[in-house]
């Protein structure tokens, strides 16, 4: 999500910093319980890189009544082809689910 989608009021209540060439990404985690879809909290970390620079991705939990996410904002810019790998573990008993994808990025 480009920064610059969110209101100057979401952006400040979570200490985001709004502009062109900033993107955020969200992750959440849910598990299927039933008929209701419940929120986990988790361990996420990951790191997006172009072709010469890997930079760590900096994930903040946000809890909010019945949901937990994960955001992490970063620059880029326009036109940069970034890979995106990010790790959750959502229980220390068993592997992290490792995901990895590409995505060419343009300033709003």
């Amino acid at each position: 999500l480009n920064t610059s989608f969110l209101t100057p009021q979401v952006a400040r209540s979570y200490g985001i910093v709004r502009g062109k060439n900033r993107f955020l990404i969200n992750v959440s985690v849910r598990r299927q319980s039933g008929p209701d879809n419940i929120a986990l909290r988790a361990n996420i970390s990951g790191t997006q890189s172009d072709l010469i620079h890997r930079t760590p991705l900096d994930f903040r939990e946000v809890i909010e009544q019945d949901a937990v996410y994960y955001l992490a904002p970063f620059e880029f810019e326009n036109e940069d082809f970034l890979t995106f790998k990010i790790s959750v573990r959502s229980d220390p008993e068993k592997p992290a689910y490792e995901l990895k994808f590409q995505k060419k990025m343009y300033h709003d």
